[in-house]
């Protein structure tokens, strides 16, 4: 017999096949063989009694298994519900919403693994872009997704909080507040299209342990939205924009990253820009004894108004090579506002290009602005279009090594005299 059973409220039209298809789930028949409502020449048209078995929170219990009964919809929901214990899907499984709901799964753990020719499909009854929310995941101690797809979920700006608002959430609806088990996930060749905002969210505290192969397209948010700790957890063998359908944020958006004492962070090369979120003290600062590093071929895409600043004794490092150049820019139409290195132990800047920085009408007038007492070498760079100098010093630092630096469209020039003995 199968693990778990299922619970429902049947239509009154499709009340004898859905207790056969009951009977045969319960009992561990093949979901190939299960009855299909297309066999019944009195089913109603509707999508919503075309499927199986309908779906209300009445009917939720503990350590479900949703079957596959055959071709067309299993489950369609009549409200939002929530799934609690271990929760199996079967391949092939379909599973249809009406406006405005959401399914759940939180507590226990959810294991959804379809394949390439039967996937596991979460949808809405029409085919537009936020007809429903989607799926959401939290307080899992094992999420395993394989071949499933979330299609025209999410909700439009102003309905919802940020990460809420993902056709596939993942974690907590706070980005403040860790998973509170560290939730063990597994996606593979997972689809996530059509949502009304960002396709998939992930929050802190989790523990990703595989993702590739995912495909997030024609979304209105970006592909991916995640926490600073999960990036490093991201491969490049994932489409993040949308090759075929492209995502209208093309970005996988992050949350803003702040190290302090004796933090270390990476930011990697996943071949797509990352853009950290904004803040008063700007999208990138680190503090204290904090290691900056920027892997080379990384892109970095700030919000507008933003920098990057290195202060209090930090490191930073951005190593690109001739063949993989680190990229920091905004999109085009936006600005940002430089690199502040302000007391800092050692800074490396080398084969990378800075573009579109704006004047913020501070102290520190340059894409690149230096001061007190840095150990700073900048070499090979690119910076092109700023309105301010495109390397600026507060005063002559004998400790800075200035070289082979390509200035374009600096509005007071390319480097600022004080910077000039270091050449």
């Amino acid at each position: 017999m199968k693990n778990g059973v299922d619970v429902v409220e049947r239509s009154k039209v499709l009340g004898l096949v859905a207790a056969s298809a009951m009977l045969l789930a319960s009992c561990g028949g093949s979901g190939g063989s299960g009855s299909d409502a297309s066999e019944d020449e009195s089913a109603p048209v509707s999508v919503r009694d075309g499927c199986v078995v309908r779906l209300r929170s009445t009917d939720i219990v503990p350590d479900m298994r949703l079957s596959n009964f055959g071709p067309g919809c299993d489950y369609y929901l009549d409200t939002s519900v929530s799934f609690n214990g271990d929760v199996v899907i079967e391949a092939g499984a379909t599973v249809i919403s009406g406006a405005g709901h959401f399914v759940a799964f939180e507590g226990g753990s959810l294991t959804a693994l379809g394949s390439a020719a039967q996937p596991i499909v979460f949808r809405g009854e029409q085919e537009t872009p936020g007809f429903w929310r989607g799926v959401r995941a939290s307080a899992l101690s094992r999420l395993q997704l394989e071949n499933v797809g979330v299609y025209n979920g999410g909700a439009a700006a102003g309905q919802t909080s940020l990460v809420d608002s993902a056709a596939l959430r993942v974690g907590t609806n706070s980005r403040a507040q860790p998973d509170p088990v560290a939730t063990d996930v597994s996606m593979t060749a997972v689809t996530v299209s059509g949502s009304a905002a960002d396709g998939l969210a992930m929050g802190a505290g989790l523990t990703v342990t595989a993702f590739s192969g995912n495909t997030f397209s024609g979304n209105a948010g970006a592909g991916v939205s995640i926490t600073t700790d999960l990036v490093s957890s991201l491969r490049v063998d994932n489409d993040y924009l949308g090759r075929a359908r492209a995502n209208a944020d093309p970005v996988i958006e992050v949350d803003r990253l702040s190290l302090f004492g004796d933090d270390q962070y990476t930011v990697p090369n996943l071949g797509v820009p990352i853009r950290f979120g904004s803040s008063d003290l700007g999208s990138i600062s680190a503090n204290g004894t904090s290691i900056l590093s920027v892997e080379a071929g990384a892109e970095i895409s700030m919000p507008e108004g933003q920098g990057i600043r290195i202060d209090n004794q930090a490191q930073f490092y951005s190593r690109g090579t001739a063949e993989l150049p680190v990229t920091v820019s905004s999109v085009e139409g936006l600005s940002w506002s430089g690199i502040r290195l302000v007391s800092t132990r050692e800074v490396v800047i080398e084969n990378t290009v800075l573009g579109r920085i704006a004047s913020v009408g501070d102290t520190f007038p340059g894409a690149i602005a230096v001061n007190a007492f840095p150990n700073v070498t900048l070499r090979d760079l690119t910076i092109d279009t700023t309105a301010d100098w495109g390397v600026y010093c507060t005063r002559p630092w004998p400790t800075l090594s200035v070289s082979e630096i390509s200035v374009f469209n600096a509005a007071e020039g390319a480097v600022h005299p004080d910077c000039g003995a270091a050449n």
